[in-house]
């Protein structure tokens, strides 16, 4: 049996939000037990070697927060945030609005219904 089913579970749930995420667990699932275990060894070099290994998954972390922050802004956000964006796009500015014809609005079940509402 997998001593670690429930955080996999559990990041298994959880749908990636930002180009961070998928790491952002992964150093909660290596950086947590690790600081743990040197919690409980209570020093010696092998307690200094978890903590170093712990360390590892945030440094990298941190280094990718700053890669992404440079390259690739909207990385960081959100993937529902980004999707809004697009649709705005799409939609047009505020200068510049998109025009729907009536054509397009007319809803044929809405039409249907009002037909057989007045007979």
């Amino acid at each position: 049996m997998n001593p670690f089913h429930k955080s996999q579970s559990l990041s298994g749930d959880i749908s990636r939000s930002s180009a961070l995420s998928p790491l952002l667990w992964l150093c909660l699932e290596i950086s947590c037990p690790c600081f743990g275990g040197a919690f409980l060894l209570k020093g010696g070099v092998l307690a200094y070697i978890l903590i170093g290994i712990g360390f590892l998954p945030v440094l990298h972390a941190i280094r990718c927060y700053t890669y992404f922050m440079k390259t690739d802004p909207d990385a960081l956000r959100s993937e529902k945030y980004n999707i809004e964006i697009k649709k705005m796009e799409l939609l047009g500015s505020k200068d510049k609005l998109l025009e729907i014809g009536e054509e397009a609005i007319k809803n044929p079940n809405l039409i249907e219904e009002t037909k057989k509402s007045d007979e």
